[in-house]
């Protein structure tokens, strides 16, 4: 056995931070604190997930945990649910209702309904189906083909009856437009003579043309050597000027040093 209190407590503290976060009052109403429970992980996950979406539902007003006759009854004063909501919502252990002006509460019984159903004081009946339609259609004339799909559930909550429908509607790709292909008129087939002899001109071609390259090439490299040769032989010919002039005052100077010496 486990005490409810702490499971209420430990889900309150939880979930406090968040709602005050939102500007959305959680209040916590239980007076029995020593009310034990023999299946606490059940009630646990039930409790987290529908204050969870309780809160994520409302952004104002008070969220209320209380305890009354064996239900966790979550009030949320600021959100109203329809019929259909409140029917999907609902099972063995839950029990959601909902009304414009009082907003919405959320049950969750500590023992499954129909253990509990001999009590007076016993929840709603449970929403009963009676039928249920699946249609699936495709459209490929468009062009892009269109998936539709239709559910139809009707049904029975004591004397009322309902229905309940969905439909989803699927568009596809549009289709590529095939591009006509310009087919080229085919070469005609040559025969093999034809082609060897081809092959040998062109062969030839490039022989020739190799042979004009290289006759520039030498011709260009000729060309480049003269120059050097001509540079060469300008350069040699005024070193050799400048030893001339160099060597005639030398000269000069030899012969009138002995003619001094002579007449001396």
């Amino acid at each position: 056995m486990y005490r409810l209190s702490l499971i209420i407590s430990e889900i309150y503290n939880k979930y406090l931070p968040l709602a005050e976060k939102d500007g959305v009052i959680l209040n916590l109403d239980f007076s029995d604190t020593t009310k034990e429970i023999a299946d606490p992980e059940r009630v646990k996950q039930y409790l987290d997930e529908h204050l969870d979406s309780t809160l994520k539902r409302s952004d104002r007003g008070e969220v209320t945990i209380s305890v009354d006759k064996g239900a966790i009854v979550i009030t949320d004063s600021a959100t109203t649910l329809s019929r259909a909501a409140c029917a999907l919502l609902s099972n063995r252990y839950i029990e959601a209702s909902s009304r414009v002006g009082f907003g919405t509460t959320i049950k969750i019984f500590l023992q499954p309904r129909s253990v509990i159903s001999a009590n007076p004081d016993s929840p709603e009946e449970k929403p009963r189906v009676e039928s249920a339609g699946f249609a699936v259609s495709i459209d490929r004339t468009a062009p892009a083909p269109v998936l539709e799909s239709k559910v139809e559930l009707t049904g029975k909550q004591k004397q009322k009856k309902f229905s309940l429908g969905a439909k989803l509607r699927l568009r596809g790709k549009k289709k590529p437009q095939s591009k006509t292909k310009t087919t080229k008129p085919e070469a005609p087939k040559k025969s093999s003579g034809l082609k060897s002899t081809l092959a040998k001109q062109k062969s030839k071609r490039q022989i020739a043309a190799a042979a004009r390259k290289a006759d520039k090439e030498v011709k260009r490299i000729a060309k480049k050597a003269s120059k050097q040769a001509k540079k060469l032989s300008k350069k040699t010919e005024k070193q050799s000027t400048k030893k001339k002039i160099t060597k005639t005052p030398a000269k000069t100077a030899a012969k009138k040093s002995n003619k001094e010496l002579i007449i001396s």
